[in-house]
């Protein structure tokens, strides 16, 4: 549900011509989500190295409610200021590529 969510998103956010910035600064509201995209490569080897693709599943469903819940707190398509929002539009696409 969420991958869908962000691909509406930035679809919404391309039809109205807003900038996606994808080097988006760790802030508080995102720390969360940052920290879960950074275990990507970890859990990617050792989801090969124990055969355990089942961790991939459990990383990608922590993303998706991290967030779920970050959605629910901030403003992307509504943010007033074009920079922030091009960096919460940034941090949407990089979840989507590491969720799909």
């Amino acid at each position: 549900y969420q991958a869908v969510r962000i691909k509406s998103i930035l679809r919404k956010a391309l039809e109205t011509g807003s900038a996606v910035d994808l080097s988006f600064p760790i802030t508080d509201e995102n720390r969360t989500l940052a920290l879960i995209m950074m275990e990507w490569p970890e859990v990617v080897e050792a989801a090969l190295k124990n055969y355990t693709p089942h961790s991939l599943c459990d990383h990608v469903y922590r993303l998706a409610n991290a967030f779920s819940s970050y959605y629910g707190n901030v403003h992307i398509l509504s943010e007033p200021d074009t920079r922030l929002r091009a960096h919460r539009l940034g941090l949407c696409d990089a979840i989507l590529r590491q969720i799909t």
